[in-house]
């Protein structure tokens, strides 16, 4: 269906909004613009009733995909399945009007929360500590590659590289490229897996870790991890595993 333009849709004289007459004293842009950055004419915007504008938008939103017309397959990072109730609860004021600074007293059931959370992760990935300190994915994603290189730095290691699956989450490589190392792609096979020959190629006392998506960008699972993960620790290599598609 074909759907005009906002600019396509004006009409001299439609308005969408009606501003109260002024109650202050009016003064002349030119006091305090200069004249030769002030228009010459009108700029062009469309003129449309606030009806036809909430229309338009709400049919464009209608082409996308979201949480009210279906669930997430797959999704990488925050484009995955989130109950409305979860957004309720988050944006509830006990939680979202939190100051940095508060008591700790005061937010002791905020604490608790994320404690809870903090084991849940900890049971749900076999991992002994977790931190929910990072403030996005790619935030996630430097903080594994900086543990990394205080690993390095502890064991007095020289590592240059991090290798990384064709098939990972896309920041992963900007991410190693701010923390220091050289990014290293691996190829996928046809069947959407890490390729364990061009690992195995790629692999050298250079190799500092190896950051693996599971389920992959691909909506793949690495049933090699094991395998990979044991080939990685043989040069020293930590493993990293990006949970973009964790709850796929």
């Amino acid at each position: 269906m074909e759907r005009k333009l906002l600019i396509e849709r004006s009409a001299k004289g439609k308005q969408s909004l009606v501003l109260p007459s002024c109650d202050v004293p009016e003064y002349p842009i030119e006091n305090y613009i200069p004249k030769n950055l002030l228009r010459s004419q009108e700029c062009g915007l469309p003129e449309i009733s606030e009806p036809e504008v909430v229309r338009h938008y709400v049919n464009l939103s209608a082409l996308n995909h979201h949480v009210d017309k279906d669930f997430y397959p797959l999704g990488s990072c925050t484009m995955k399945y989130n109950p409305k109730i979860n957004e309720a609860v988050a944006g509830d004021p006990c939680l979202s009007e939190i100051h940095p600074f508060q008591e700790e007293s005061t937010i002791q059931s905020a604490l608790k929360i994320y404690y809870d959370v903090e084991q849940y992760l900890c049971v749900i990935t076999g991992m002994k500590r977790f931190t929910l300190q990072p403030a996005a994915g790619s935030h996630g994603e430097l903080t594994g590659v900086m543990i990394m290189r205080a690993y390095h730095k502890a064991k007095g290691n020289h590592k240059t590289t991090i290798l990384i699956p064709d098939s990972a989450h896309g920041t992963n490589p900007s991410s190693v490229h701010l923390g220091g190392y050289n990014p290293v792609t691996v190829k996928s096979t046809k069947d959407g897996l890490v390729d364990l020959d061009d690992l195995k190629a790629k692999l050298s006392d250079e190799v500092a870790g190896f950051m693996l998506t599971n389920p992959n960008t691909l909506g793949v699972f690495e049933k090699n991890v094991l395998e990979i993960s044991k080939l990685v620790h043989n040069v020293d290599g930590l493993m990293y595993m990006d949970g973009a598609n964790m709850n796929a």
